[in-house]
Order: structure tokens, then sequence, then C-alpha cells
């Protein structure tokens, strides 16, 4: 069982995590930045690279891992649990899915009719879409891109019992494997090597009854947490530099990933013990972390358009653009995931999945 100080403690660590999905959505640098040395970067590039491509990529390993814990948590996997478990997130799961790709997908065909709004939109119009690509367009690659976590959560759950069989019988071998393809980058026709690792991780400190609770001493977390921050830095700067030997910054960055998990797991016990900085209103807040996820995008890229429309894209601007639309966004709907709980409960509760 997950007792009250382990869920609180996922809720908010996976709080947080959402924030700096937002922040990596926010990132606006060049996409070949990292393919061209010669590309001018500055003070903007230095801020988001830390930022979006090495603090922030802690996040999804995070929110799979969470996920194959709580889903492996206390199961034997019997033919009834597992028919119980899919159709469990049918509702937390697919529903919203299908929700929220199908809302998007009618506002952008909308916004694309309109001749005010029309020219926004550089690629193929949904009016012109062949009847494959709308099916596409809503059940696999949605207008809301977000999703694709959702989708590739719930294909690991559809194949669940066979990760349960290797991982109870196949003691670290799966795992062992499993952090070679995602170190070498081979990558899983289904699903990305990413979220089939850090899922296998959760589901077997699940399986295995690992205790989760256990603390570490305050000096180990501070070192976890600056040897993390060193990481990222060094692999900023290496970018920074025009040093973009493939193999050296990819060991940099996933050992930074893995560094920066545990980091942030054992850092909130000790700013919990020592500050006393958690507290019910942060609890509270956790409520709306789904709420975020679905909602942020494609309103932050579209923000970012217009904001770069209307003022235009120096470097300076881009870096007032990345923080300033993310602190605009996410207390906007932290306030309205507030107001649809409290005054249409049961709607927020289908769109979020009972969260």
């Amino acid at each position: 069982m997950v007792d009250r100080y382990l869920s609180d403690k996922l809720k908010v660590i996976s709080f947080f995590s959402m924030i700096m999905v937002v922040f990596l959505h926010s990132y606006n640098l060049e996409e070949n930045i990292l393919q061209d040395p010669n590309i001018t970067k500055g003070y903007n590039f230095l801020v988001q690279f830390f930022i979006s491509q090495g603090l922030a990529r802690i996040a999804v390993p995070i929110f799979f891992i969470i996920s194959g814990y709580l889903l492996f948590l206390n199961k034997n996997y019997t033919s009834n649990e597992y028919f119980l478990i899919l159709k469990k997130r049918l509702k937390s799961l697919v529903i919203p899915y299908l929700f929220w790709s199908c809302l998007l997908f009618v506002v952008f065909f909308l916004l694309q009719s309109l001749p005010q709004t029309a020219t926004f939109f550089k690629q193929k119009h949904i009016v012109n879409y062949t009847f494959t690509e709308v099916l596409q367009a809503i059940f696999i690659y949605p207008i809301p891109f977000q999703l694709w976590f959702v989708r590739d959560l719930f294909i690991l759950i559809v194949f669940s019992p066979l990760f349960y069989i290797f991982i109870k019988y196949a003691k670290n071998l799966l795992l062992l494997i499993l952090l070679i393809t995602w170190w070498f980058q081979f990558d899983f026709i289904i699903f990305s090597n990413e979220a089939i690792l850090f899922f296998t991780l959760g589901g077997t400190f699940a399986v295995k009854k690992l205790d989760l609770n256990i603390q570490m001493f305050s000096k180990i977390s501070i070192l976890l947490l600056f040897l993390w921050v060193f990481i990222i830095l060094s692999e900023t700067i290496l970018v920074y530099k025009g040093i973009l030997n493939k193999n050296i910054l990819n060991s940099i960055h996933k050992s930074g990933i893995l560094v920066g998990i545990v980091a942030i797991w054992s850092f909130y016990d000790f700013l919990l013990l020592k500050t006393k900085i958690i507290n019910s209103i942060l609890i509270s807040l956790t409520q709306t972390s789904f709420f975020i996820y679905v909602c942020h995008e494609p309103l932050l890229e579209i923000l970012k358009i217009v904001s770069y429309k209307i003022f235009g894209s120096s470097q300076f601007l881009k870096l007032i653009v990345y923080f300033t639309i993310p602190l605009l966004i996410i207390p906007i709907f932290i306030l309205l995931g507030f107001w649809f709980k409290k005054n249409a409960s049961n709607f927020f509760s289908i769109v979020t999945g009972g969260r």
C-alpha cells in the first residue's frame, strides 16, 4: 500500500514535473542548434538550454516511473485483475485522450476556416485532410501533441502482463537490456525506449516491493542536487562552445537524467523535513496537474507565434516569452481547474480521467 507520505510525495513531484513539461515546451531555440556549431548562441541559449534540455528532461521519465509503480503495486495479474485494470484505464486515459484530441481537432478546424486566423496555420489545413489523415490526427498523432504520453502509456498497460512476467522472473535482465537500448538510442516500433525503460523501472519497484520511503541523509541529497546541476551545466557549456560530439553529449545527457531523478526524489525529503514547505496548499495544487497537462498545448505554441508576430523575435524577447507565457498560463489553468472542479465536478472528472 502507498501510505500518506509516499502518496503526497508522488503527487507533489508529479506536479513539479508537470511545471517542467510546460517549460520544456516553451523552448524556442532553433531546431538545428545542436547540429550546427556556427549558429550564434547567446545568453538566451544558455538559460533555455539549461532549463528545458537539462532540468526539465527528468519530467517524462518520472511520469513513467510513477505510472509503472502505481500500475504494478500489489498486483498478481490474474485475468480478472488485468481486465479490471483495462477498464479503469479506459476511464482515466482513453476517454480524456479522445475528448481533448477531438476538442482541439474541432477548434483548429474552426480557426483554419476563419480568414482572420487561417494565416497563422502554415501546415496543411484540416479541410484538406484525407479520411486516413483525419483518423491519424484524432487517434494517433493528436493536435495536442503532449497526449503522446497518454497514448504510449495505455499501449504499455495493454502489454503489462508481459512486463509483469519479465520483471518477476527475469531478475534484472530486462532492465539492463532496456537501459542499454535507451542509452544507445535504439527505439522500439510501438513506443519510445525512454517510455519502456522507466515504466519498467517503476514496475520493478512495485513487483519487488522495494521500499520507496527510504530517506537519504541531507548531505547526500544536497550533493546529488549539485552533481545534477553540474552535469547539466557541463552539457550546456559544451554545446555553447560548439563541441557537438554526439556520443559525449548523449552520455552526459543520460547521466544527468539518472542523477536528476534520484536528486529530486531525495531532495523532496530534505526540503520537507528541513523547511516544512510542503503543506496542504501545495498538495491541493496537485489536483490540477493533469488539467495543466492537457490544456497547455497548443495554446502555448500559439501564444509564442502571436508574440513573435507582434513584438519580433530578438534574443531578449525570446527569453522574455520563454518565461512569461508559462508563468501566465500555469496559474490560469490552476484557477480554471479549481473552478471546473467546484462548479462542474462531473465534467472535470470525465475530462481528467477521475483525477
